[in-house]
């Protein structure tokens, strides 16, 4: 293969490319216009045609090697294994690419992610790969892999030091939704018309900042917490928790998974002992 006169050139090494770009860029000064510009109903020469019916398009398939991006299988790309901090080509990349991210147009169209670029329509699409995928895992695979996904989470958690969890419970606190076992409860709640109202995403007036799960609405100043097993590993930090509840003047309930696997009816009969 016959590589192009151009190629590893740039405008700023070769002056044959510098005139070719100062040529294209005063033609559309001038007012040239694409001569397919605003054309609709162009049919391209090839639409329809395959290489199999087709000699043309089989010499192109052949010539291009069937690449979407126009290269033989087994043509190394010119920037293989060359980074910003080593080639200049590929830092003007980078800042190139940095520079249409921080448009505001494109950031309305896409969501940025860790440095990567997923359109909502990729994102739809992925999530509904994911889910058949999960559909077709046996229920006992789904178990094993649950549980690794839980060890791996408690692992992670034992692994930090107090402040740090400090800082990821804030994190989470300032953009916290009810979790799965917490919205049974709103839902228990409501069903049976029990005076209690979810607090758990913002902090209750009166009490220095803290994010009750559930407090009471008829002014009996009561409190249901929800220890999910992960975040209330610390046994101290939870009994200091309630005392402080207490010393203000609220009753509470301390609820776990346990009780939300025995049932809803064992649920509602340990809130309803509770209160009376």
């Amino acid at each position: 293969m016959i590589d192009p006169w151009n190629k590893g050139l740039t405008k700023n090494t070769d002056p044959r490319l510098l005139t070719l770009s100062k040529k294209i860029k005063r033609q559309f000064k001038d007012g040239r216009v694409v001569w397919n510009k605003g054309k609709k109903g162009l049919i391209p020469w090839n639409k329809g045609l395959t290489k199999e019916t087709d000699e043309r398009v089989r010499k192109n398939v052949e010539n291009f090697g069937g690449s979407k991006y126009g290269w033989k299988k087994g043509c190394v790309p010119w920037n293989k294994g060359l980074t910003k901090q080593t080639d200049l080509r590929v830092l003007r990349c980078v800042q190139k690419h940095v520079q249409t991210l921080k448009c505001p147009e494109i950031k309305k169209k896409m969501s940025i992610d860790n440095s990567h670029v997923i359109t909502e329509k990729t994102r739809k699409k992925m999530k509904k790969s994911q889910e058949k995928r999960w559909q077709l895992i046996s229920c006992e695979r789904k178990r094993e892999i649950r549980k690794k996904i839980a060890f791996g989470k408690r692992r992670y958690w034992k692994s930090l030091s107090p402040s740090e969890k400090e800082k990821k419970i804030k994190k989470l606190r300032a953009t916290k939704h009810p979790t799965t076992p917490e919205k049974f409860l709103i839902r228990l709640i409501d069903l049976h018309e029990l005076p209690f109202m979810y607090f758990g995403n913002r902090p209750y007036p009166g009490l220095e900042g803290k994010h009750p799960d559930f407090v009471s609405t008829d002014g009996s100043k009561r409190i249901i917490e929800y220890d999910e097993y992960f975040w209330h590993q610390d046994k101290e930090r939870d009994l200091l928790r309630n005392n402080f509840y207490k010393s203000k003047g609220f009753d509470i309930i301390c609820l776990n998974e346990q009780d939300l696997k025995l049932g809803e009816e064992y649920v509602l009969n340990k809130i309803e002992t509770w209160r009376y």
